[in-house]
């Protein structure tokens, strides 16, 4: 994984040189601070820049361009890391090694690229009102669907209620009504905030000529701006108590989710030992949470834990019968506390050290995995290189675990049950 970084007219140029794909992958990222003033005009513009540019100006034309580009493949997508809204664009095409007749699609596809961040189709200097309105009509479907989902519902719910006062407990999306009150002009003013504030990472991932893509993305990509506004770093929140939230839906498995704040993050020396400590609390199949709640008590449907390392939190999870919800609280308590104690071998430090290296070796398998586990650590402004990292893992002692467990506090519980339910 070889990574070579330059600045572009304003915007991180990453070029990452690997033989292992026979494709190359385009990644380009737009980051800002993540506000509930802003969040649905961003997500909505992801969705309306993906579908049509000044020389493609619908889905009909882009699909039509793919297919003439060897079955080239694009996706948008809006997520969070940490306090940062990210909105990315991804292509992947053929390697230019793989193409008959010393054939090329390095130009071609950075030029869509590009266009569709910096050309979107404007008819008349403001958004298409067909796009507007087919893509907001999308997005408002995809908001609906998250209820529907009910493990990701009590996900959503929890960050809301734990993190209301925080960025983090807004949805990349949006709300429902923010969405709903949209404009395309609110749209056009996101548009252009976003090329005067935005940090812009684009990352090429393959086996590609390197001075060409620099001379033409020099040609092509105007100028944006350099200060890029980037979120504040939030100090750590200690929880004052522990908060309890109980929402009633048409459920029969109750939902049981637990907010952890942990004062750790992606850039902190005890990082690896927090991702290890989260890997024997829930993260595996081997984990307490596994083996105690689901297995040996038979409490639970699914019982897990995640870690955000962008912002410091672990959040456990379990689906239960409503009559097992305060015991499976306690159980899961309780494997924290064990965890707290180092009550854990020194097997399971080392079976949990193996399962997370091997999950970050498959991670740099993939063009996106690869892509992806680069940019966590731009925006964490921490950027070890792979075997660095492999290492930090390897090094992690039942010590360090277990001091990394006790920087883990119960934050905020979230029920969500059925209407019926005692």
């Amino acid at each position: 994984m070889n990574e070579r970084t330059e600045m572009m007219n304003g915007m991180n140029v990453h070029y990452v040189q690997t033989d292992k794909f026979k494709t190359t992958t385009f990644v380009l990222h737009a980051r800002a601070p993540l506000y509930k003033e802003t969040a649905a005009a961003r997500a909505l513009l992801a969705n309306i820049l993906k579908s049509g540019t000044e020389s493609h100006p619908g889905r009909k034309e882009i699909r039509q361009f793919l297919d003439d580009l060897y079955g080239a493949s694009f996706q948008s997508e809006v997520t969070k890391k940490g306090e940062e809204h990210v909105m990315s664009f991804r292509m992947e095409t053929a390697a230019d090694a793989f193409i008959a007749e010393g054939g090329s699609v390095l130009n071609e596809a950075l030029t869509f690229l590009t266009e569709v961040m910096f050309a979107p189709y404007m008819p008349e200097d403001n958004f298409s009102q067909d796009i507007f309105e087919t893509e907001k009509a999308s997005l408002l479907q995809k908001i609906e669907g998250i209820e529907d989902d009910k493990i990701r519902y009590a996900n959503v719910r929890l960050l809301e209620e734990m993190c209301a006062d925080e960025p983090f407990g807004l949805h990349p999306f949006g709300g429902m009504k923010q969405v709903e009150n949209l404009t395309r002009d609110d749209v056009l003013a996101a548009y252009k905030d976003m090329l005067q504030s935005n940090q812009f990472d684009l990352y090429i991932v393959g086996s590609f000529h390197e001075e060409t893509a620099a001379k033409h993305l020099a040609a092509n990509v105007p100028a944006v701006s350099e200060a890029a506004s980037a979120a504040e770093r939030p100090q750590p929140v200690t929880p004052a108590s522990i908060r309890e939230v109980v929402d009633e839906k048409d459920v029969q498995q109750a939902k049981l989710h637990l907010g952890f704040r942990i004062p750790v993050k992606v850039e902190d020396e005890l990082y690896p030992a927090a991702v290890i400590a989260n890997g024997i609390f829930g993260g595996f199949p081997h984990s307490k949470l596994f083996i105690n709640v689901r297995e040996k008590a038979s409490l639970a449907y699914y019982a897990a834990s995640r870690y955000e390392g962008h912002k410091g939190l672990v959040l456990a999870m379990a689906g239960v019968n409503p009559s097992d919800l305060q015991e499976a609280r306690n159980i899961i308590e309780d494997q924290l506390h064990q965890l707290q104690n180092g009550e854990f071998s020194e097997e399971d430090v080392e079976q949990t050290k193996l399962l997370t290296m091997n999950q970050l070796r498959e991670q740099a398998d993939s063009p996106r995995g690869m892509s992806e586990m680069l940019y966590n650590g731009e925006v964490a402004g921490f950027k070890p290189g792979f075997e660095e990292r492999i290492a930090a893992f390897q090094a992690v002692t039942k010590e360090e675990v277990t001091n990394a467990a006790n920087e883990i506090e119960l934050d905020t519980v979230y029920i969500l049950k059925g209407k019926e339910a005692d």
